[in-house]
């Protein structure tokens, strides 16, 4: 019996072929690759719209999973907030040095952060402009990316049952609004056996923000499920 863990982000919509990149399609691709490893029990790791990823991809195969681990996303229907849907557009900027001042102000306008995680923060958004017929972009596919949105917006993966696996879900502080503090509330009702904590000042990209709390998180709860 093989175990693996996987990290699923739905910002790898990357460049690469993402003619289909919908919900159905990522779970197929996961089972794919876990196919093709020979992997036949996994612990799923999901941050934001990955967290509902992984939890559509264990209703369909719920034999496989072991556990679900969800970073601030698939707590709730995103589609239960209204005017939460807005189209990504393509931006094109000549100049690299005014992405780089952008990015920069904008990081360390961020308080309470390790100096490393200010580093790679920032390193993070700069990766993710790419140099396109002498303009820089961002990466994303935006068709895809938008395509992807409409969908979690329009069907509800997120569980709706206690599952009969541990399922741990650790949250952003700063990212928890009135409406999100309710979501939290309701999940934890149709959740009771959950793990759920709270990052204090925590922010959305919490493996990049946090990544000493996410690291220990993901430690205790998987040694658990073990």
């Amino acid at each position: 019996m093989n175990f693996v863990g996987l990290f699923v982000n739905y910002q790898d919509i990357n460049g690469y072929d993402t003619k289909d990149s919908s919900i159905i399609s990522y779970i197929h691709k996961l089972n794919h690759l876990l196919d093709s490893l020979a992997v036949t029990k996994v612990h799923l790791v999901g941050a934001s719209i990955g967290a509902t990823i992984i939890q559509a991809f264990y209703q369909q195969y719920a034999e496989v999973v072991q556990s679900l681990l969800l970073l601030d996303g698939g707590y709730y229907f995103l589609g239960d907030r209204q005017g939460s849907h807005e189209e990504m557009t393509l931006q094109t900027i000549d100049n690299f040095e005014e992405i780089k001042a952008a990015v920069h102000e904008f990081i360390y306008g961020i308080e309470g952060l390790n100096p490393k995680n200010y580093e790679q923060f920032e390193q993070y958004f700069l990766g993710n402009y790419i140099l396109d017929k002498g303009f820089y972009r961002h990466h994303c596919d935006v068709a895809s990316y938008n395509a992807l949105s409409q969908e979690v917006e329009t069907i509800n993966y997120c569980l709706t049952k206690q599952p009969t696996i541990p399922v741990n879900l650790l949250l952003a502080e700063n990212s928890i609004d009135e409406f999100k503090g309710k979501k939290i509330v309701e999940y934890q009702q149709r959740h009771p056996l959950a793990n759920v904590q709270i990052v204090r000042n925590g922010h959305h990209y919490l493996p990049l923000t946090h990544t000493e709390e996410v690291t220990s998180f993901l430690q205790i709860n998987l040694a658990r499920s073990l």
